[in-house]
């Protein structure tokens, strides 16, 4: 008779507030690819994800628990959904959207296929395809082996995307990338007024391409489970004082 698996874990989600205990996501995690699909649906659930608390943050952990199983070719369908103007201002929302590009790109050459197919459609909405050139350069991070198929795509876009907002993308995937042989081209996009400057600018653009500036915004595809909760939160109350209080310190910013 075949074992029955249990998917509990992933049900207390649904109850477990701002962040699972590691007996959750090890008990989820155990399961292997078995957890995928019934993750990807609570992950995909964008009715929980704008409702109340503590619920509306079961598709961002299920999110998070994706990226460290073998998930990557759901990545087209974790890029598709786009959270509507206006919901990104909540917490859960805000996190799940801010965490995407990095947990598709961090499956590296597995997620290529489904990044492109969100890039390629030129009929979807263009934050979409921005998130998508965002996970490019999350990939060729996490996977030396992507590296030279990104940039190669990167740099075709570079030539033939007509979006300047996505244009905008890509020249800041580069630059996050320092890809130094791109420097002329770059520059060439800037000056036809192919590039939205509020994405990017010339000049944040030559020092990143020329410099030798640690990319360290792409670090964050490599967080373990706990360093994605302890660097990105979601945050209590209290340690949300404690970090304003310590920016105020490390800034001398004063109320």
């Amino acid at each position: 008779m075949e074992q029955m698996i249990d998917f509990g874990p992933i049900k207390h989600l649904r109850q477990v507030g701002l962040r699972p205990g590691a007996a959750t996501w090890e008990a989820i995690l155990a399961l292997g690819p078995a957890a995928i699909p019934p993750l990807l649906e609570l992950a995909l659930d964008l009715d929980l994800l704008r409702g109340k608390a503590p619920t509306a943050y079961a598709p961002l952990h299920a999110l998070r628990l994706l990226g460290q199983l073998p998930a990557g070719v759901e990545a087209e369908r974790l890029l598709r959904p786009t959270v509507p103007e206006g919901e990104q201002g909540s917490d859960a929302a805000f996190l799940w959207d801010n965490d995407r590009s990095q947990i598709v790109g961090g499956w590296g050459t597995a997620a290529l296929p489904g990044i492109h197919g969100v890039i390629d459609d030129q009929t979807a909405p263009v934050a979409r395809r921005c998130h998508a050139v965002e996970a490019l350069s999350f990939a060729a991070e996490a996977d030396p082996a992507a590296r030279g198929a990104v940039v190669t795509a990167l740099h075709s876009l570079l030539l033939t995307e007509s979006d300047p907002e996505v244009m905008g993308f890509v020249v800041q995937a580069l630059a996050d990338l320092n890809v130094t042989a791109a420097y002329a081209d770059v520059m060439a996009a800037f000056r036809r007024g192919a590039v939205d400057k509020k994405v990017i600018s010339a000049r944040d653009a030559r020092q990143q391409l020329l410099g030798d500036e640690d990319p360290s915004k792409l670090h964050c595809v490599h967080h373990t489970l706990a360093e994605r909760y302890d660097q990105h939160g979601p945050f209590t109350e209290e340690q949300q004082r404690r970090l304003a209080e310590l920016y105020r310190q490390q800034t001398g910013t004063l109320d």
